[in-house]
């Protein structure tokens, strides 16, 4: 700790380098295990929130704090609504989302030594593609289609990006992407902020290591670093495409793996030769990656590889074979799922209808911001983000047990019931836009079982992350409510949005055998420190221990779907099962249920326990954000457009008018560049 304290305090220190590596090791090391981080927007807010917001932040921390006011964010700054893709901002520039990527991968790092993360390839894969489930759900809500995957024989980015966000190591703003931007060679010999290596990349070499993983999962062996063909599997699959240090033969399969060598050509296709000295996009770095929509494109590829292997794999049969799907003497009778009204006023929803709605959510930014306080002007600086959330729901599930008792694990999924055409999805593609909501094990007496559970209790999921100040006031008050040591989903992302109509999706629990499914690790675990932590296992596992499910990762929906005889040549070649109803009626453990998903879009919601006083006072934490009619008063030219900037009232208006206003009053005048050739002037009142 001394050490650390030493490295913070250095000029010789990269601040974003130091908070990574501290937390990395805060985070894994056992004699620091329960370490609760506080939310990671908070200790770099750069990484989440505009300059301009940022400067708002300052400016805001120079007065005093009964003075201040709640900076609101623009939940649409990097794009408008005519761009199609940024229906999907709410999800890509979600603080939860992004914390918890950023997160997963300061606990799964490249450098992990063999043995220490158990399963960590397939759960690279595992983790990836239920993110992917859940975009294409996303999309499929908007109206849009599902994610096209970027092949690297046709690799052209349709998607523009502009993050308008500053990378606090180098100080410099995030490269950008014009739409229809081909990925191509890289050579940026003199770009000394990329890792040696990683300089120069031919495509020649980038679709190499892909013919390299194809011929690995065609002939079901990888070569290792003797020369000898191993058997593959799901674990080494993951390995080897994202070439960390477990990956069996990096000279062969790539030094820095396919996967990683995507993320760079896309990161650096807007500057390949380092003409302009252009600095990479978002793509490059793990903590902003995902507001990219060229990650889910490219992910939806690096998802295409892995299906490719689970197809050359033997379907799961209700009866017999491996892992057979039957658990004799179960019986799943029925599934409801109730939400909850977390609004005085506002009615109970019918049974298998939930609901999806805006809320405002305030984060303190005083303690990431690099500025110098005095005494009196200490304290916070809220900003206030808006957010996709939902009401919490309770699944309540009837379970026939016929035998003796005994343990089950209670798997819960969910998916799209229509693809974007409007029909009904087939299950061999069904399955894969299943993604989990929930996994827990429970005794099953004897006779029936009703079974209840809470959707904050979602091992998928952590609760809204904590802030300093809420961290402070636990240490010295704790509290019985588990928080959020460590990685997982953000709990207010559980549910797609759906839509205003509502969107159908199928539900499904599948009751397995928990004996078989249990997992017994050589030592006791070590949870000193861990007692009052939430952690959600299903995507990161148990830190030093073995993953708690023997099952592979997504089972039953992993693999395709068992074969039928065809309705018309039952005598011929088997036919994939057709749809989920048909595919459930053989197996009793399993039941489905549809789930109507409304979205309220006139519904916004303030969280409440975030400790900004009432009657804070409102400002625009972006350059120019419209406000209401009337806000700016009537005070404006004719031929002018009123507008908020921070407490003060803004008018644009042409050139050619502002000489009726020189005589009138005092005002500043500033340019603005237009974006549409007339030029205006912006009028500043300063009444």
């Amino acid at each position: 700790m001394s050490m650390a304290c030493v490295c913070r305090d250095s000029e010789m220190i990269n601040p974003k380098v130091w908070i990574t590596a501290f937390a990395s090791c805060l985070l894994t090391r056992p004699d620091t295990k329960g370490f609760r981080m506080p939310a990671i927007w908070e200790v770099m807010p750069d990484l989440f929130f505009s300059p301009f917001c940022l400067k708002e932040s300052v400016r805001q921390g120079s007065i005093p704090p009964q003075d201040r006011a709640i900076i609101e964010v623009d939940s649409n700054f990097t794009g408008r609504d005519t761009n199609v893709e940024n229906r999907l901002a709410y999800f890509r520039e979600d603080l939860g989302v992004n914390s918890h990527h950023f997160h997963w991968h300061l606990i799964y790092t490249l450098e992990d030594p063999r043995g220490r993360r158990d399963r960590k390839g397939e759960l690279f894969f595992w983790f990836h593609h239920d993110m992917m489930a859940r975009y294409d759900a996303e999309r499929l809500g908007n109206g849009l289609s599902r994610v096209r995957p970027l092949r690297p024989d046709d690799p052209v980015l349709k998607e523009g990006y502009f993050s308008k966000l500053t990378d606090s190591t180098s100080g410099r703003v995030w490269g950008t992407r014009q739409e229809n931007t081909p990925l191509t060679n890289i050579n940026r010999e003199d770009d000394t902020s990329l890792p040696t290596g990683t300089r120069t990349i031919s495509m020649e070499t980038f679709q190499k290591y892909r013919d390299r993983i194809m011929e690995a999962i065609d002939k079901m062996t990888y070569l290792a670093e003797n020369g000898q063909r191993q058997p593959l599997n799901i674990d080494i699959l993951g390995d080897i495409v994202e070439a960390s240090n477990l990956s069996p033969n990096r000279q062969y399969y790539g030094e820095w793996g396919l996967h990683n060598i995507g993320h760079l050509l896309i990161a650096l296709c807007h500057d390949p030769e380092y003409k302009h000295r252009e600095h990479m996009g978002v793509m490059g770095d793990t903590s902003a990656n995902m507001r990219d929509p060229a990650f889910y494109r490219w992910h939806k590829y690096i998802d295409e590889l892995f299906d490719l292997y689970k197809q050359t794999m033997q379907p799961y049969n209700p009866t017999g074979g491996e892992l057979q799907l039957v658990w004799d003497g179960v019986q799943v009778q029925n599934i409801q799922v109730q939400a909850e009204s977390s609004r005085q006023g506002l009615a109970v929803p019918p049974q298998n209808v939930l609901r999806t709605f805006r809320m405002r959510s305030h984060v303190d930014l005083s303690r990431g911001l690099d500025y110098l306080r005095w005494g009196e002007n200490l304290g916070p600086i809220f900003a206030r983000t808006t957010h996709l959330n939902h009401d919490a729901f309770t699944y309540t599930i009837n379970v026939q047990n016929n035998g003796a008792a005994r343990t089950g694990t209670i798997r819960i999924y969910l998916a799209p019931r229509f693809n974007e055409h409007g029909e009904r999805l087939p299950m061999v593609q069904q399955r894969l836009l299943f993604f989990e909501l929930d996994k827990f094990t429970t005794q099953l007496n004897p006779g029936v079982n009703a079974i209840t559970r809470r959707s904050t209790q979602s091992n998928v999921t952590i609760p809204w992350d904590q802030s300093f100040r809420q961290l402070e006031r636990s240490v010295q008050a704790p509290s019985a409510e588990q928080s959020a040591c460590g990685c997982g989903w953000p709990q207010h992302m559980l549910i797609p949005r759906g839509n205003p109509s509502g969107q159908l999706y199928d539900l499904v629990v599948f009751v397995t055998n928990g004996e078989d499914d249990r997992v017994v690790n050589p030592q006791p675990a070590n949870n000193r420190g861990r007692d009052n932590c939430r952690q959600a296992m299903a995507y990161c596992g148990i830190l030093d221990q073995l993953y708690p499910d023997r099952k592979p990762m997504g089972y039953p929906f992993d693999r395709n779907p068992y074969t039928v005889p065809s309705p018309s040549n039952p005598n011929g070649a088997q036919i994939p099962v057709p749809n989920l109803d048909e595919y459930i009626s053989r197996i009793p453990n399993m039941r489905t249920i549809q789930v109507r998903i409304v979205y309220d879009a006139e519904r916004i919601d303030i969280r409440g326990d975030d400790g900004v006083p009432t009657g804070m006072r409102v400002i625009s934490g972006d350059p120019l954000t419209p406000v209401r009619p009337g806000a700016c008063g009537n005070g404006g030219a004719r031929g002018s457009s009123p507008l908020h900037h921070r407490h003060r009232c803004l008018h644009l208006l042409p050139v050619p008018l502002y000489q009726d206003l020189l005589g009138r009053r005092p005002i500043t005048l500033h340019v603005v560049k237009p974006a549409a050739g007339l030029e205006f002037l912006q009028i500043v009142d300063l009444k």
